[in-house]
């Protein structure tokens, strides 16, 4: 049985397919073993950006591998798509037995068995690959399963083309790619700002590519030093603007990582103190509630996020 709307005492809305209510067939599908209507509901999705949030939402669904698995090692019938939500599931899997803490205080066994999880999906992902070249979502997650099994970047890189060569605008695509340039995982700032200024520059108009600039600019400021944060806000406010104007693009088309957008952009202006400008972004998110970026700050996510769109909202 799927749980009831939760929300906190704040009345915040956490769920993705409650942020989504299109998305609650799929998750309902998933949760209850219907093949049938996964497949349904997948058929009818054409966006990349759209099938691959789809395809993370049934990976972070309980139990869903009992489904997924079966589907996948079936002898009959075309498989690709439970190939690919069976690799994303294993990855979900493997990171949850890893845990988001920092390398050294993950044990050796959590390291073990969240490798193996990967080779497993990595090896899923392939077969749906090779029987179907063109599919986005499993090229994506790959660029996933590159981070996590620790390739190269060159390799990460031809993941990413591939995807590219059938679909050149796909955020998620870029957004995973920027995180495997990123000094945390062997790269560089200077590569991964590289990257995203040549991403956003070749965007057409109404695309939400711009948000990259959010995801790098978050990750920068996690990187920096106390007296190096209030200097680095004030140069950002132009790309700041540039993703904001995106959002009010009569041609932008927002998906199912819409609020992630909206709360990248409240949580950079609140701390660059542009309050009004954040106030718009608070307006836009409502109750759809989402614990990154706020839990980067100190103190509980929740809390963090009531506190600055109070603010925000007081000021703008």
């Amino acid at each position: 049985m799927l749980p009831a709307v939760p929300s906190d005492h704040q009345g915040l809305v956490r769920r993705v397919a409650d942020h989504h209510p299109e998305l609650q067939p799929l998750e309902t599908a998933a949760a209850m073993g219907n093949w049938a209507g996964v497949e349904e509901f997948f058929a009818g999705l054409t966006d990349p950006s759209d099938r691959l949030h789809a395809g993370w939402l049934v990976g972070r669904v309980d139990g869903v591998e009992r489904l997924l698995a079966p589907a996948a090692m079936a002898e009959t019938g075309d498989t690709t798509l439970a190939r690919t939500l069976y690799g994303i599931r294993l990855v979900v899997m493997g990171w949850n037995i890893r845990t988001a803490a920092r390398a050294e205080h993950v044990s050796r066994e959590q390291f073990a068995a969240f490798r193996e999880h990967c080779i497993r999906a990595e090896q899923m992902l392939i077969d749906a690959t090779a029987v179907q070249p063109d599919n986005t979502t499993a090229w994506i997650e790959r660029i996933v399963t590159a981070r996590a099994l620790q390739v190269g970047q060159s390799e990460a890189r031809r993941r990413y083309d591939r995807v590219a060569q059938h679909a050149p605008h796909v955020l998620p695509a870029q957004q995973q790619l920027l995180q495997k340039l990123l000094p945390k995982w062997s790269g560089s700032f200077e590569a991964a700002e590289a990257f995203v200024r040549e991403r956003v520059a070749a965007a057409p108009p109404g695309s939400p590519v711009p948000a990259l600039l959010l995801d790098y600019h978050v990750e920068r400021w996690l990187d920096l030093d106390d007296n190096e944060v209030a200097p680095y806000l004030a140069r950002i406010h132009d790309d700041l603007r540039t993703a904001e104007a995106m959002t009010l693009d009569p041609a932008w088309r927002p998906g199912f990582d819409r609020y992630k957008v909206h709360h990248n952009l409240a949580f950079l202006f609140s701390l660059a103190g542009l309050d009004f400008q954040a106030a718009k972004q608070f307006r836009a998110i409502g109750r759809n509630f989402t614990e990154s970026p706020w839990n980067y700050l100190n103190g509980e996510a929740v809390d963090n996020f009531t506190k600055r769109r109070a603010t925000a909202l007081a000021k703008g």
